[in-house]
């Protein structure tokens, strides 16, 4: 075959019901909703198990019988099989960037690549061979004309060779090169932003910044690090520099060791970095220390990845763009569904009589999770979700300022979601208690070796106690956080009541703090509850306290340093403002392991104040618990998946029920080459309706991109991509029923989607036995109906008018 095709089969190692596959193993598949030909490549893209990521190649041998109607069984032989990252995997961000399909993120039952996105994933997949899939990645980045930062690597390389030569000649340390790696915003190495030095500050601390760059370029070691910051940290004390600049000190560092630290300055997102990295490319290192110590576990991660290490300055551009691609990645994956335009159906409600808990519930692509945007703001900012909804009403209002109302919405809910006070969850089948309200998560001691326990507040738990605070104690938790994250950059010495030393530090994902008394000849190290910091910092009561002395002398400190406007104790009597919780997909999980003994508490009438409030003591805190009633629950539901007579009984009574049914009439003023959208799909769905049920629609959402972009080529992107995989979903391949819905039996063959198959023939197939077979219905896709006007308005097209509506086009008349 001189062009075959690439298809993409959403199939995990999982989900082979046979067990692993070989190189050479020939195997019968059966696939829909694309069309293998023989000498077709399929890439078995596992999109939901970790790694994420192409793992297996087959070629198809033949393609035989249809199974069902609508279903192709292919005979195909596994090519190659790369089950890990460091088989050669192909891993998911790779995929996302260097061929750019919404589809990966989302895939279907199957998808053809076209044909010069097959062309690339080929060249790919073959370039792979034998690599780490991170290798693989940094390769190709390096190898973009965008990813490998043209604009960056000159600058970069000229600064690390200038931190080289000044190991080598200390005299070359001019003013310039101080400049350079201390007060230049961007010094080639990273930018800083506002953090860097003031030229002021720069000029007055000159001899202060020649020692510390002397003194890292004697040896630029971890050691060196950490005096370099206590030696700042004793500037500041005496007054000499005006704030820490963690960020500035970490790529003066980088700069003289660019083989082991990266231009990824910032703890945060060096931690988060090295999170993706065992997310996405199985390397795993524990995430732990000081900015220094991530960066040496990211180089360990480079190594394993066989990283070249002459290549250590172009590796760490790839890595830091990695880190942009897999955020952009991860951040389009959130928002996809509220990306599609629907509109509000909560109209002439007002913000008084809106529940604490209720669900918005419907068929696919009615706008559920885009509502729930709306619905937010209803709670947290009425007078925004009045300003958005005026506009809505508006029948005069043009389309642009509908779309900058909505703008200025998502806007808001963002602002407030920064602020903690919406938080999104999606539930799933395996989202329990644990992650819900609380749960025990093992931590490995350092010191010790041991494993311990600490306990760590789920997502409800987490809003409900933000719920709580008020203003004053929201600073406060920020002062606190704050400084967490400057000990685990600078460990700080502070003294007990009885004036002992002791040594405080971090690290990432504990819930303690470390304490080190600096008496003691023993290595000692105790673990300081950050949690019962904050209740002594609050005035709070404290069950039973750990390291009493070290919790006292930490609490003792953060008093002195306390900004006026919060030192005294806060107001806990005062009520909160309120907060939201979102959660999508609400039916997909198990409620009652979920909730557990919270699916009373968040009744109206049992929340804290009320006059049946109760409370009950959490199972691994201990701590007494009760629902606030300032956080409000709003949930969504997809009645596809699950109709509300199956739902848990338990949810059905606590919540408010809002439907979100298709909404034809938002698309009866859009027309694409004569075609009413919003006759189509009402049309549509009365057919669902009697084949199947109205729980089984199709949503108006998956239309509303041809408001501003009314063309052909985009209602057949949505038939192809959306549409048709959704009616094979809806009736399990029954190509015949689903001919029904789009009443191609109607239509002329040249304008029907689904069309007999008239190359599978009995006769020819078995010969001198076909009189004792029955020949069934066979469908194929007709691909050339989809850029057909014609197709569509004959979906909607009166009996009768289909001769009409060929003849005339445009002006094919259309059921009422």
């Amino acid at each position: 075959m001189n062009n075959p095709q690439s298809i993409i089969l959403p199939l995990s190692p999982q989900d082979l019901k046979h067990g692993p596959v070989e190189v050479y193993d020939v195997l019968a598949w059966d696939i829909a909703s694309v069309e293998p030909a023989k000498g077709d490549w399929l890439y078995c893209f596992n999109a939901s198990d970790a790694p994420q990521g192409i793992w297996s190649r087959w070629r198809v041998r033949q393609v035989g019988l249809k199974k069902s109607a609508g279903t192709r069984s292919v005979e195909i032989e596994v090519e190659s099989v790369r089950g890990s990252c460091r088989d050669g995997l192909l891993p998911l961000p790779l995929l996302y960037r260097a061929l750019p399909d919404s589809r990966w993120l989302n895939p279907p039952p199957a998808f053809v690549l076209d044909v010069e996105a097959g062309q690339a994933l080929e060249a790919l997949w073959e370039e792979g061979t034998g690599r780490h899939s991170l290798l693989q990645y940094t390769r190709w980045s390096m190898t973009d004309e965008e990813e490998s930062r043209p604009d960056w690597l000159p600058s970069y390389r000229d600064t690390t060779n200038w931190a080289a030569r000044i190991c080598q000649q200390p005299e070359l340390l001019d003013e310039g090169a101080l400049a350079r790696f201390w007060r230049e915003v961007n010094n080639g190495v990273s930018g800083v932003g506002p953090g860097a030095l003031s030229f002021a500050e720069f000029n007055q601390n000159l001899p202060l910044l020649r020692e510390l760059t002397l003194r890292l370029a004697s040896n630029p070691d971890h050691a060196c690090y950490r005096a370099l910051n206590q030696a700042w940290e004793e500037a500041l004390e005496q007054g000499r520099v005006s704030k820490r600049r963690p960020a500035v000190l970490a790529r003066i560092c980088a700069a003289f060791r660019p083989g082991t630290l990266t231009t990824t300055i910032n703890w945060h997102d060096c931690a988060d970095l090295l999170s993706k990295l065992g997310q996405y490319f199985e390397l795993k290192e524990t995430a732990s220390g000081d900015w220094y110590q991530l960066n040496e576990a990211i180089n360990r991660c480079m190594r394993q990845a066989a990283l070249p290490s002459e290549q250590a300055l172009e590796n760490n551009i790839a890595l830091w763009q990695l880190l942009q691609t897999v955020r952009e990645m991860e951040k389009t994956m959130r928002a996809e569904t509220e990306n599609q335009p629907d509109i509000a159906v909560s109209k002439g409600k007002t913000i008084m009589n809106i529940p604490l808990n209720r669900i918005l519930f419907g068929p696919p692509g009615t706008g559920k999770t885009y509502q729930t945007i709306y619905a937010a703001l209803q709670i947290l900012d009425p007078a925004a979700a009045e300003s958005y909804q005026q506009v809505e009403d508006d029948q005069d209002a043009a389309l642009g300022a509908c779309l900058a109302a909505r703008a200025a919405l998502k806007a808001r809910f963002d602002e407030l979601s920064a602020e903690r006070r919406v938080r999104f969850v999606t539930f799933h089948q395996s989202f329990s208690y644990e992650d819900f309200v609380e749960g025990l998560r093992a931590e490995t001691d350092d010191a010790t070796g041991q494993i311990r326990y600490e306990v760590v507040d789920g997502v409800f738990k987490q809003i409900c106690s933000d719920a709580t605070r008020t203003p004053d104690s929201v600073g406060l938790d920020e002062f606190l956080d704050q400084f967490v994250e400057q000990v685990a950059e600078v460990p700080i010495t502070l003294k007990t009541a009885t004036g002992k030393q002791f040594k405080v530090s971090y690290r990432l994902g504990n819930a303690t703090l470390t304490c080190e008394p600096l008496a003691s000849e023993k290595d000692i190290r105790l673990p300081a509850n950050i949690e019962q910091i904050r209740k002594m910092l609050r005035n709070k009561p404290i069950d039973k306290l750990y390291c009493a002395s070290y919790v006292k002398g930490i609490s003792d400190y953060l008093r002195q340093q306390l900004p006026s406007a919060l030192a005294l104790p806060p107001d806990t009597s005062s009520a909160g403002q309120p907060h939201v919780l979102i959660i999508d997909e609400i039916n997909r999980g198990n409620i009652s392991r979920i909730f557990g003994e919270l699916i009373t508490l968040i009744e109206p009438t049992k929340r804290a104040g009320a006059p049946e409030a109760l409370s009950v003591t959490l199972p691994y805190s201990k701590e007494s618990f009760s629902v606030p009633d300032n956080v409000y629950i709003i949930g969504t539901m997809n009645t596809a998946d699950r109709s509300l007579a199956g739902l848990d009984l338990a949810l059905r009574r606590r919540f408010t029920f809002t439907e979100m049914p298709p909404r034809p009439e938002l698309l009866d003023g859009v027309a694409v080459e004569g075609i009413n959208i919003g006759q189509m799909l009402r049309t549509m769905n009365q057919r669902i309706n009697v084949l199947l049920d109205r729980d089984h629609a199709i949503g108006h959402a998956y239309f509303m991109s041809l408001q501003t972009e009314p063309s052909l080529t985009s209602l057949a992107a949505i038939f192809r991509q959306a549409i048709l995989p959704l009616l094979q979903e809806y009736f399990f391949e029954d190509w015949e029923r689903i001919r029904w819905v789009l009443n191609d039996q109607n239509k002329s063959q040249a304008d029907a989607f689904i069309v007999a198959d008239e190359s599978l023939s009995l006769s020819a197939l078995f010969v001198g036995v076909q009189d004792s077979l029955r020949q069934t219905p066979s469908w194929r896709l007709n691909d050339a109906a989809f850029e057909r006007a014609a197709a569509y308005r004959g979906i909607a097209v009166k009996p009768g008018k289909a001769a009409l509506a060929q003849t005339v086009g445009g002006e094919a008349e259309f059921e009422a």
